[in-house]
């Protein structure tokens, strides 16, 4: 989503464990799993239900709902697009597999 495509390798902090080429099997932080989420799902949601009760109450009606929702689906979709750089998922190494 956004613009974003898979690597085709995946860069991890080295534990002395393992060396280049080597196959490991990596986690991801919960907290990390998280704040991704809230990102990528609750910004743009945030957004569109806010900018639909702003849209009501300063427009009424339904078309009013419409242009908030539309607007604040628009805001939540660059915020989570301006702040995507700063929440960034670190794999960790849990294990080097044999071969």
């Amino acid at each position: 989503m956004w613009g974003w495509k898979p690597p085709s390798s995946l860069r991890v902090r080295g534990s002395g464990r393992h060396r280049p080429g080597d196959l490991v099997s990596v986690s991801l932080r919960y907290r990390q799993v998280f704040h991704a989420t809230l990102l990528v799902h609750g910004l743009p949601w945030a957004g569109l239900l806010s900018g639909t009760v702003a849209g009501v109450m300063s427009l009424g009606g339904d078309s009013g709902a419409l242009l908030g929702a539309v607007a604040g689906l628009g805001l939540g979709l660059l915020a989570g697009r301006r702040l995507q750089g700063r929440w960034q998922v670190r794999p960790e190494v849990i294990r080097v597999d044999d071969p």
